[in-house]
């Protein structure tokens, strides 16, 4: 008779992963897999107590990967369908020395008087044209970029996030300094603000996609700082 996993039920799991983050440990046993794996190892999720999905990233990618296997055929006529719909709207050519003015001032635009071909396509737009004009939906965006970066350097300024992520070193004048994903993209990590930090250019394109429970232990011992003791460690 095969012995039952003591994590197998949902209380048992609530139980540990509450006594991990009392105990200041960094991690929690997966919902599915039931194997207990770093926090990093977690997509990100503000809604948990811990800001970490139930499921870790293999299994989600598992989860997703059975997901998309059973529902290849409804997947597969929704996108005939979608097609067959927006091929009966098809984008007006030859249309893109007609007038056309952009949105007012208020509404982000700069009010002037062009021709279509200054605009961007939108098939949602009656005359099939984006409202802005191509200089000011680049403004918007850039503009949108900049209030973003502003936002997550007060963000770094309140937790005190003033040296390197991944040498710990402080930043130069002229020091080139990166956004970097604690846990990358490619593992998946997100771009919420608890997932950045700043980083030298050079030490994040050093790191590229690699988890940082395995990069950064060898990058800080080479300057004698223990990882785990910096990021609370686990308790004795």
């Amino acid at each position: 008779m095969q012995a039952t996993n003591p994590l197998a039920t949902r209380s048992a799991r609530t139980r540990f992963n509450k006594a991990m983050r009392a105990k200041g440990v960094p991690a929690k046993v997966c919902s599915r897999c039931l194997a207990v794996k770093a926090l990093s190892a977690f997509p990100m999720d503000r809604s948990a107590p811990d800001g970490r999905a139930s499921y870790c990233t293999a299994c989600r990618r598992a989860t997703n990967a059975e997901h998309s296997a059973v529902n290849a055929d409804i997947r597969r006529e929704y996108g005939r369908e979608y097609r067959a719909a927006n091929r009966s709207r098809p984008l007006d050519i030859g249309d893109g020395h007609l007038p056309k003015r952009c949105a007012p001032n208020t509404s982000g635009g700069c009010g002037r008087l062009l021709i279509r071909g200054d605009f961007h396509r939108n098939r949602n737009s009656p005359d099939q044209r984006d409202a802005l004009c191509r200089n000011c939906r680049a403004r918007k965006e850039a503009d949108r970029k900049l209030i973003k970066r502003l936002r997550l350097v007060e963000y770094w300024d309140e937790i005190g996030a003033y040296t390197c992520h991944l040498c710990q070193r402080d930043f130069a004048e002229d020091d080139e300094i990166h956004i970097e994903h604690i846990m990358p993209k490619a593992l998946g990590g997100s771009d919420d603000r608890e997932n950045l930090l700043p980083a030298h250019a050079e030490c994040n394109m050093r790191k590229r996609d690699a988890d940082p429970l395995e990069y950064l232990p060898a990058v800080l011992a080479e300057r004698g700082i223990d990882f785990f003791k910096a990021i609370g460690g686990c308790a004795e």
